[in-house]
């Protein structure tokens, strides 16, 4: 593709000929190669201007840089004669990726899902209902980023805008029909959205988090909300309107609805809603409900446990009805669904007690894992959690007021502390209790194995925080660590270990 091609109509300044060829795009100098394009973006940890010379004297035909860039540095003219500039190279990389793959989310049905809890699990609750009706889907998301044929680890939630546009044109070229992706609001504000033709905008709550990141709640909705209009900004396609889910039961939803420009389909629990569910019947095996929509109602039973569960449920069925499927294909494809790894996933115990393993890190998620584990108990709720360094320290003493409120004992391990001294954020923690119903061990390990040893007949040990996290991150380094192994393990061993005493 042309240069005047990928750029036509866009505010840039050309310095280069217009008529160079790109033959890719990339936002690493390590994969620059001859003709390649490369877009130098300003990160939070590192900024790609200090690659130019290396990404020029590698081959590349052009670099886009920021315009506040060439107002503080000398650029030769050798250098200069390759640049295209613009106000803002993160707000225009989506725009160019979706020009160069040759706009492949315009070609695909796009289902993003945004909101501070339930997002893996909507995502892939929606992705199993239409891979059961035989669709191809991709998924982008926390656990990982599927485009039907490969899967690759996932950096952050929502890739940036050029891996989106690579994957989803890979996802189409293999015979894609739906791209479901994890939407954050990180992603929202540093515009890594830019460039995809969402079809479905799906909202599941919104509660504190990421404040060290926005600053304030109000600036946090914001930032949903723009998501949810940006929506209605884009028009019809595929000559059908867009449309944007929403939970009616979320506090915010008033909010939501007002800054909605599409068609808005509501879900939620004993209420008017599109699509609500009734007479709810938790066990620890599975969840039972009565589901009611514009299409008819049907009994459904999933192995989600727990309300929120219901709530996630609500949210993938609003996408797979408008989608054409039908309430029994619904119903049977629920029957043949297990869940999603490391949300509320029960972990093998030794009959006595019952582990799950679950990655609630917010108040929210963490109130609603206990408040389901209260309904199903049938003795102790013990429970190991922390919290991440280099996060909004300010739900920390809010999670221990949780704790306190639900849990009999708690014990306050490490999470992923990242750069931040654990004993601090323990500090931190332990400031929300009022009593002395928790223990502090540092090693999650040795937490665990405290947590197992220390259960009683009917207790359930709930181990929250990390779910599906193969790793723990401390200072600089990254170490092999998984909740759910970890305690298969100490339970293995305890089990051999009574084994051998008899």
């Amino acid at each position: 593709m042309k240069i005047k091609d990928l750029f036509a109509g866009l505010h840039v300044e050309l310095c280069t000929d217009e008529l160079s060829e790109v033959t890719s795009v990339t936002v690493d100098s390590r994969e620059v190669l001859d003709g390649s394009l490369f877009v130098a973006l300003s990160g939070a940890n590192v900024d790609g201007h200090i690659f130019i010379e290396e990404a020029i004297n590698k081959g590349a035909t052009a670099v886009v840089v920021n315009r506040s860039f060439m107002k503080n540095n000398k650029i030769v003219s050798n250098l200069r004669s390759k640049l295209i500039i613009t106000k803002d190279t993160n707000k225009i990389l989506g725009i160019l990726a979706s020009r160069f793959y040759n706009n492949p989310t315009g070609k695909l049905k796009v289902v993003g899902v945004t909101g501070t809890n339930g997002k893996t699990t909507v995502t892939h609750l929606i992705a199993k209902l239409l891979r059961d009706k035989k669709s191809k889907v991709g998924i982008l998301g926390t656990m990982g980023h599927n485009t039907g044929d490969a899967t690759y680890a996932a950096k952050n939630t929502t890739p940036n805008a050029l891996e989106t546009q690579k994957m989803a044109h890979e996802l189409l070229v293999s015979g894609g029909e739906y791209l479901c992706m994890e939407v954050s609001s990180h992603a929202v504000a540093n515009h890594r959205v830019k460039g995809t033709d969402y079809d479905i905008a799906v909202f599941t709550n919104i509660t504190q988090d990421h404040l060290d990141f926005h600053k304030t709640f109000e600036n946090y909705r914001l930032v949903k909300g723009m998501f949810i209009t940006s929506l209605g900004t884009q028009g019809e396609k595929n000559g059908k309107g867009k449309m944007v889910i929403l939970n009616g039961d979320d506090p915010n939803y008033s909010y939501f609805q007002s800054v909605s420009l599409c068609t808005l389909i509501t879900y939620g629990i004993d209420g008017d809603f599109d699509v609500a569910a009734h007479n709810i019947e938790i066990s620890l095996k599975c969840t039972k409900f009565s589901l009611k929509t514009w299409k008819g109602n049907i009994e459904i039973e999933t192995k989600l446990v727990g309300k929120f569960g219901v709530y996630n449920c609500l949210a993938a069925i609003s996408v797979a009805l408008i989608e054409g499927m039908s309430l029994i294909e619904i119903q049977k494809a629920f029957r043949n669904i297990d869940g999603v790894s490391g949300r509320f996933e029960r972990v093998r115990s030794n009959g006595d007690f019952v582990v799950i393993v679950d990655y609630a890190h917010t108040p929210d998620g963490l109130e609603n894992v206990l408040k389901t584990a209260t309904i199903i108990k049938q003795n102790r709720i013990i429970l190991v959690f922390g919290c991440g360094g280099d996060r909004d320290k300010g739900k920390r003493p809010i999670m221990a007021q949780i704790a306190e409120k639900y849990a009999d004992f708690s014990i306050v391990t490490n999470d992923n502390p990242r750069n931040e001294d654990p004993e601090k954020i323990i500090d931190d923690i332990i400031g929300g209790f009022k009593d002395s119903k928790y223990e502090i061990i540092l090693d999650r390990k040795k937490a665990i194995e405290k947590a197992v040893k220390f259960a009683q007949k009917g207790d359930i040990i709930l181990i929250v925080g990390k779910g599906h996290e193969t790793y723990q991150i401390i200072g600089d380094k990254t170490y092999e660590f998984n909740d759910k192994s970890v305690a298969e393990y100490i339970i293995r061993e305890l089990d051999l270990n009574e084994i051998d005493s008899k």
